[in-house]
C-alpha cells in the first residue's frame, strides 16, 4: 500500500487522546493551590516525590489505544523515530521545543500542555530553582521481554520530569536513583544514602529533577508503559544559567558539591 493509499488511523475511542477526563480526582480538586497539590505528594526519598496525577481508567484506555495504533502502524508500514535517544521502543505524544532531536512521531497526537500547566504550581514549589516550566517534550516507553527490558544510567534532558506508570502486567524494571547532579559532574559517584530503588505502581508518578541521575533495572516478565513528560525551562536555557550547570559554575543543588568533585 503506498503512503497515499494508506488508511489512516481511526481510535476506537478518541476521548483517550485528549486530558479532558485524565486527571486524578483528588489532584483535579486541589486546583491551582501549589499547597494543596504539595500535600498530595510524597517524598519518597530526597527531591523523589510521588503522587497521582491521572486517573487508573484512563491510563487503561491510553494503553488500549495505544496497542490499537501500534497494530495499525504495522499493518501499514510506518514506521515511528524513538521516542528519545536511549529508548528504542514507544512513541511521541507531543512536544512543544524546537531541538530537531524532539522532531519524532505525530505532532500532537496526545497534547500534554494542560498537564504541564497543572503541575507548574506543583513543581515551582518543589523545584523553584528550575522554573518556570515552559515547554515540553512527552513520550510513552514500552518495555517488553523482545523489546527494551532495561535502560542504563543517565540523565534526562528536562529540567523537572514526570515519569508515570501506565501499567501493562509486569514484573522487575525497578527505577535506580544514583542521586542529584549539573552537567559538569554526571560521572561524580553517589555518596552514602543517595541511591534509591523505585518500584513501578500503576498509575502512581515520580515527580524529580531532570539532574537527578537514574536508570531502569530489566523486567522479567510480562510490558511495562510508562507515559514520560520532559518539562523544560526556556529562559534558563537560553543564558546558559548557572542552576542548570551548562555553564562554568556548578549549581548550589550538585551533590557534587557535598563531597569531592
Amino acid at each position: 500500500m503506498s503512503p497515499r493509499q494508506r488508511a489512516p488511523y481511526v481510535s476506537a475511542h478518541p476521548e483517550f487522546w485528549s486530558l479532558d477526563h485524565a486527571f486524578d480526582a483528588d489532584f483535579l480538586a486541589a486546583g491551582a493551590d501549589a499547597d494543596r497539590r504539595a500535600a498530595l505528594a510524597t517524598e519518597v526519598h530526597p527531591d523523589l516525590w510521588a503522587l497521582r496525577v491521572l486517573n487508573p481508567a484512563w491510563c487503561e484506555g491510553l494503553r488500549a489505544e495505544l496497542a490499537l495504533h501500534a497494530a495499525w502502524a504495522r499493518a501499514s508500514g510506518v514506521v515511528f523515530q524513538p521516542p528519545n535517544s536511549m529508548n528504542r521502543y514507544g512513541l511521541v505524544l507531543d512536544s512543544t521545543t524546537t531541538d530537531d532531536d524532539d522532531k519524532r512521531g505525530d505532532a500532537q497526537l496526545l497534547p500534554l500542555a494542560p498537564l504541564r500547566e497543572a503541575l507548574g504550581p506543583l513543581a515551582a514549589r518543589l523545584f523553584p530553582e528550575l522554573g518556570p516550566l515552559d515547554s515540553h517534550h512527552g513520550f510513552v516507553v514500552h518495555y517488553a521481554m523482545d523489546g527494551d527490558r532495561s535502560l542504563g544510567f543517565h540523565a534526562d534532558d528536562a529540567e523537572v520530569t514526570l515519569n508515570l506508570c501506565l501499567g501493562g502486567g509486569f514484573e522487575g524494571g525497578d527505577l535506580w536513583f544514583e542521586g542529584r547532579r549539573c552537567a559538569q559532574h554526571h560521572d561524580h559517584p553517589a555518596h552514602p544514602g543517595e541511591p534509591f530503588r523505585w518500584r513501578h505502581q500503576p498509575g502512581v508518578a515520580l515527580l524529580h529533577s531532570g539532574g537527578h541521575r537514574h536508570g531502569a533495572h530489566p523486567i522479567t516478565r510480562g510490558e511495562r508503559q510508562n507515559l514520560i513528560l520532559w518539562m523544560r525551562a526556556g529562559a534558563l536555557r537560553a543564558v546558559e544559567d548557572p542552576v542548570l550547570g551548562l555553564g562554568d559554575a556548578c549549581p548550589a543543588w550538585c551533590g557534587a558539591r557535598d563531597g569531592d568533585a
